[in-house]
């Protein structure tokens, strides 16, 4: 709807809380209203501007909406007559949240209220439109949080997000499923059993916050107990002092045979820490594939190794069943107890390769380009990686009113006098024993010179030789830039102070660079800038949690500079851009920042 508003009579309220999984879509043929209606809700809601879309034709939007992930709510605001024609194609999508309608002519369109359930309104004011948009936003937020405050604990939950990554592997796109169906076998003692939604493959994760001995066992059979000279299974076993992959069958006379274990204290049961724990088992008929692991699921991070005769394939592939087995010394513990302390979840796919850890951009994408052997090229990213991979391509610590900005911080650091080698030797014990190797400064980025607003994000400066602490997100979306320099990042399978350097990835990043996280993936590392008295490095930084709706704020457990204790760090910057880059510029030209 084209034409003058009135949204200077916009009345101030109190800040609506906006899911991080929600989208604006304005379709019209005209975008005068969408920009003043958009500005004026990021202003007073807690939604960003890279939020929201705007297409002039019915055809755009109709894709857009169509190739969405189904796990986003797609909140569209339309005239009449562009979305009549594409209103009964899109209606019944998961993504379709809900729909206004947005005229000159409120009659014409207010039947369709009462056949299509998703139409929240005719509106022909931007006003009204505003403040039912923020009711229904608000009281969908409210409902939300009872139905937390009922189920939620004491303890954070394990997340169940679904989560689908689509990767380049030698200019071939795949995709990598992180396990979703929730499973939940309260019962204390005895064998419970579940159907696999696929036959002969997936991927099962164990998820505690109490130490609880368990055995997982997939077989071909719906009871576990059937000892038929056809049946099959295989078997996980961990407990306190041993973990064990191996295979039950008439050939082994129906008991255990045992194929590779492990007694290593971080491969197996792990001991009460007040946090949780992942123990996953992945198989796949088709390459007789078993593995174990703790913490992420990925190839690099298994423990034990299984690969049975080919004779076996079949019955691999005619497993159908998943058992679980918990230890009868729990027998008195109540059904209560498992229900806080244990989450399983299911996948339909096994895991059988890594999700590769370099984000790939559209421009550099081509069947020839080195980089496209492996990586996830960034448009397949999954929201809000997606929109955060956005707002930190473009930045360039680059200007021409300061050309040599990046010599004068690399000066700073050296020079004792400098604002940035004062502030490192002050956070020389920030995570732990005093190191003033395990310091580097934080700037937070959350506005240009220009005034241009920009999604808030972290700029982290690196020294020679200047690294983090071990340290893990938890439920983190996150994207990482090189603006200058290279870094090492070494990522672990979970956080713990004895896990083995063997079981870690290195990749070394350099300028321009990306790196991403998800929940459940790519979530605990270190990073180190690798040269030892050459060049700082510089990396920007912006990342959203799942359990809020916070943008700009970094949180994470950590390992203490002793390696002995893990603490927790709820990063406080150290300025913000602006005032870093002056305080830069006085001391190019001489003059003291004190």
């Amino acid at each position: 709807m084209a034409g003058d508003s009135v949204f200077d009579l916009i009345r101030l309220r109190k800040a609506t809380r906006v899911p991080l999984n929600t989208v604006f879509l304005w379709l019209d043929t005209c975008s005068t209203d969408f920009e003043k209606f958009k500005d004026q809700f990021c202003a007073e809601t807690s939604t960003m501007s890279y939020n929201w879309q705007f297409y002039d034709t019915k055809e755009k939007g109709y894709e857009f909406i169509k190739q969405a992930d189904a796990q986003q709510n797609i909140v569209v605001i339309s005239s009449g007559r562009i979305f009549a024609d594409i209103l009964n194609g899109l209606h019944d999508l998961r993504q379709l949240h809900s729909i206004y309608i947005y005229c000159n002519k409120k009659d014409k369109y207010e039947p369709w209220k009462d056949n299509y359930h998703k139409i929240c309104g005719i509106f022909d004011d931007p006003v009204q439109l505003f403040d039912q948009m923020c009711y229904n936003l608000d009281e969908e937020a409210r409902r939300s949080q009872q139905n937390i405050d009922i189920t939620n604990r004491t303890k954070s939950k394990v997340r169940t997000t679904a989560v689908k990554i689509h990767c380049l592997v030698k200019n071939e796109i795949k995709s990598y499923y992180q396990p979703s169906i929730s499973w939940c076998p309260w019962q204390a003692s005895g064998c419970t059993t579940t159907s696999l939604p696929i036959k002969g493959q997936g991927t099962i994760e164990v998820w505690q916050y109490k130490s609880i001995p368990f055995e997982l066992r997939i077989s071909n059979k719906l009871d576990p107990n059937d000892n038929a000279a056809n049946s099959y299974a295989i078997v996980l076993k961990v407990n306190v002092d041993k973990a064990q992959l191996g295979l039950v069958n008439a050939q082994c006379e129906h008991t255990l045979r045992v194929l590779d274990d492990t007694q290593e204290s971080h491969e197996v049961l792990q001991a009460d820490d007040s946090s949780w724990h992942c123990y996953w088992l992945t198989f796949y008929g088709e390459y007789r594939m078993i593995q174990y692991g703790i913490g992420e699921i990925r190839p690099r991070f298994k423990i034990l190794e299984v690969h049975p005769h080919e004779c076996d394939k079949i019955s691999i592939n005619n497993i159908s069943y998943l058992h679980m087995k918990v230890n009868n010394d729990l027998n008195n513990k109540p059904t209560e107890y498992f229900k806080d302390n244990f989450r399983i979840f299911i996948g339909t796919e096994p895991v059988i390769f890594d999700p590769p850890l370099l984000v790939i951009s559209p421009i550099e994408f081509s069947p020839t380009h080195p980089a496209n052997i492996k990586g996830v090229l960034a448009p397949l990213l999954r929201n809000p990686c997606r929109n955060l991979y956005v707002e930190v391509i473009d930045f360039s610590l680059n200007a021409e009113s300061f050309p040599n900005f990046i010599e004068t911080v690399e000066q700073s650091i050296r020079n004792p006098t400098g604002w940035c080698y004062k502030k490192l030797k002050e956070k020389d014990n920030h995570f732990g024993k005093s190191k003033v190797e395990a310091s580097y400064l934080c700037i937070a980025l959350d506005q240009l010179e220009n005034d241009k607003p920009i999604c808030p994000c972290l700029i982290k400066i690196w020294p020679p030789g200047h690294h983090s602490p071990v340290h893990n997100h938890g439920d983190a979306y996150g994207i990482i830039r090189v603006l200058h320099g290279k870094i090492l990042i070494k990522f672990f399978p979970f956080l713990s102070v004895n896990v083995r350097q063997d079981s870690l990835i290195e990749q070394l990043f350099v300028e321009n660079q990306v790196t991403w996280m998800i929940p459940k993936l790519n979530q605990t590392y270190q990073m180190k800038n690798p040269d030892m008295d050459v060049s700082c490095c510089i990396t920007i930084h912006c990342h959203q949690h799942e359990t809020d709706d916070t943008i700009f704020c970094e949180r994470f457990d950590f390992i203490t500079n002793d390696g002995h204790r893990i603490e927790h760090y709820d990063c406080l910057p150290d300025t913000n851009y602006l005032t870093f880059k002056n305080m830069m510029l006085m001391e190019s030209k001489g003059e003291s920042t004190a």
